[in-house]
């Protein structure tokens, strides 16, 4: 039943945020609840209220669900970080540490939503990557479809910011195709594609 009343809380609270303060302590008191999938319900539920005045309690429950032992509400954690910086820049500084350690996450789902979350806070601040690189390389396959095709972006273009030029390999492109082979490929193949070149003669 509990369950089912955050659901219903999930829908109301970005249009009604007035009506679901009203009910915050019993959110703040199920982020201590036994049950993994009420405590991610309960940060969802309360990093879903658009109001400015409860952002600290917000970030208070974001930083302590960082360290929960549930991978399940670890991931509702680094897909809140992107609720509250687009409701209060100021905390960028904060959200991008809690970003960072969600990164060097053993479970490929939290990394995923890390980089989701980096892709919406500091998306030009690539260089923040250098450390993650080689884990985030690891953990791309066993990722979902489109946390997946977010970290190929991200790592393609941190591959051709800092990685030389790859090696030219046009001679493996049949000759009365190589004019225009590209040109006739998607553009998101075309990268793979070099992607691909790029991430193999790193772990090699």
């Amino acid at each position: 039943m509990k369950k089912l009343a955050y659901v219903y809380l999930l829908q109301y609270a970005h249009t009604k945020p007035n009506e679901v303060l009203l009910t915050i302590n019993a959110y703040q008191k199920d982020l201590a609840h036994d049950n993994p999938l009420i405590r991610s319900l309960s940060l969802r539920v309360l990093t879903s209220i658009r109001v400015h005045m409860i952002v600290g309690l917000q970030m208070l429950a974001i930083r302590k669900c960082v360290q929960d032992p549930s991978p399940y509400v670890r991931r509702a954690a680094a897909n809140a970080l992107a609720k509250v910086y687009n409701l209060d820049r100021s905390q960028e500084e904060e959200l991008m540490q809690m970003m960072e350690h969600l990164l060097r996450d053993r479970s490929a789902a939290v990394v995923g939503a890390a980089v989701s979350a980096f892709v919406q806070i500091c998306p030009a601040e690539i260089a923040l990557l250098h450390q993650h690189f080689r884990r985030l390389c690891e953990v791309l396959i066993d990722l979902d479809e489109f946390p997946q095709i977010q970290l190929m972006d991200v790592l393609l273009l941190y591959s051709r910011a800092f990685f030389s030029e790859p090696p030219d390999d046009s001679h493996l492109i049949p000759e009365e195709n190589s004019s225009d082979f590209c040109q006739r490929l998607p553009q998101r193949v075309c990268d793979a594609s070099e992607l691909d070149r790029i991430l193999l003669s790193f772990l090699i």
